[in-house]
């Protein structure tokens, strides 16, 4: 967004008019930008609800389709990957 479209109609206005219309112009764009940069680089939180639930749905995904004995899996207990004995 260009802050100043309307620049030939600002340059007939009054000094302090112009300087207020500024200032107003640039806080709001300061807003903005700050609004997008918070929504691009705050991290998302998985709530224990939502672990769970993905945690259970692993669970089910192995149990209908285990792994075979010469594919690596990881066990969290052990922090590593191993094969499955």
């Amino acid at each position: 967004m260009f802050l100043f479209n309307d620049v030939q109609q600002l340059v007939m206005k009054a000094n302090d008019d112009l300087v207020a219309l500024i200032k107003v112009r640039i806080s709001e764009h300061q807003k903005a930008e700050a609004h997008m940069l918070k929504c691009v680089t705050t991290p998302f939180v998985v709530t224990e609800k939502v672990s769970r639930l993905i945690e259970a749905a692993g669970r089910k995904s192995l149990a209908d389709d285990p792994p075979e004995s010469d594919d690596d899996v990881f066990d969290p207990s052990l922090g590593e990957k191993s094969k499955k004995q």
